[in-house]
């Protein structure tokens, strides 16, 4: 009876080993789910500060060559739907490190299963819908949205919690960071474009307020329209120069940081490195979310 028990007992060592190495994973997957939600939260208005901005210049257009305004000219460069593309392409993430949370904070690998399921039908769902949108200015984030797929579809659940979270941290390696990559890259993109576009209007802008400023009949009426001016190129600059890139950046070496702690084994002294690097994302994607939505706030008071 004893040797039954001691058995028995050793049998329940690897569980508990697992549940409590599972441990180390629970407060940096946390964070990391954090620092998505906030940057998915800051890409749809950061991208729609953009569309405002663009629309204002094409009018600015019609007006320096004499022509009416239209529905086109409110047409937005990025249009709603290829938007919302980029802020699902970011929530699939998030949902996939809420994956690795719910494995984290489980004891059932049916649940397991059961997420993954789920987020490969979310997965699959948006893979379709950026088919749909092709040549619609949508980032490139097909092929790793498939690979996602793929890998939910075959991913292998084990019994013990650690295991589970190493199998799911390394078997997505390759596809979110491809779709972090891809994020990033056409945001940049993106942003370039829109910037020369409005560097040549803004020579057109400068021409229409110098027009005003020599019909212009007392010094207060210089000065507003020295402010308009100044606030335009502003806070066209303050769009420019917001630190998106770097953001990614963050975002990319969080991921890589979570994927390297698992190839590790998950030791706990590699815990406080990796929860410091999730940390300068989660910074970085809350110092972002903050100015973004401070310059949507001084535009509407004013």
């Amino acid at each position: 009876m004893r040797q039954f028990c001691v058995k028995l007992g050793l049998a329940f060592v690897p569980v508990l080993c697992g549940c409590a190495a599972a441990k180390f994973y629970k407060a940096p997957v946390a964070n990391f789910q954090s620092g998505v939600n906030e940057t998915a939260s800051t890409v749809e208005p950061y991208f729609t500060e953009l569309n405002r901005m663009e629309s204002q210049y094409r009018l600015f257009d019609k007006v320096h060559d004499s022509k009416d305004w239209g529905t086109e000219d409110l047409k937005p460069r990025f249009s709603p739907e290829t938007i919302q593309v980029r802020v699902q392409a970011l929530e699939i993430i998030k949902r996939y490190a809420q994956l690795l949370s719910d494995i984290a904070g489980s004891t059932s690998p049916d649940d397991f299963q059961k997420a993954a399921d789920n987020l490969g039908k979310q997965t699959q769902s948006l893979a379709d819908t950026v088919g749909k949108l092709a040549g619609a200015k949508v980032p490139p984030i097909g092929d790793p949205l498939g690979k996602l797929v793929n890998f939910l579809g075959q991913i292998k659940i084990e019994h013990d919690r650690k295991k589970a979270l190493e199998v799911a941290i390394k078997a997505g390696e390759g596809p979110v960071d491809e779709l972090i990559q891809a994020l990033r890259d056409d945001t940049v993109t993106a942003v370039a474009l829109w910037y020369e576009d409005q560097k040549q209007r803004e020579v057109i802008v400068l021409g229409m307020y110098n027009a005003q400023r020599k019909s212009a009949t007392s010094p207060d009426a210089i000065e507003a329209l020295m402010k308009k001016v100044l606030d335009n190129s502003n806070e066209a600059e303050t769009l420019r120069n917001l630190p998106v890139r770097n953001l990614f950046d963050d975002f990319e070496s969080a991921h890589k940081a979570l994927v390297s702690f698992a190839k590790s084994g998950g030791r706990p002294s590699g815990v406080a490195g990796l929860a410091a690097q999730i940390d300068v994302f989660t910074q970085q994607a809350k110092t972002l979310s903050d100015l973004v939505l401070s310059l949507r706030n001084v535009k509407t008071a004013s």
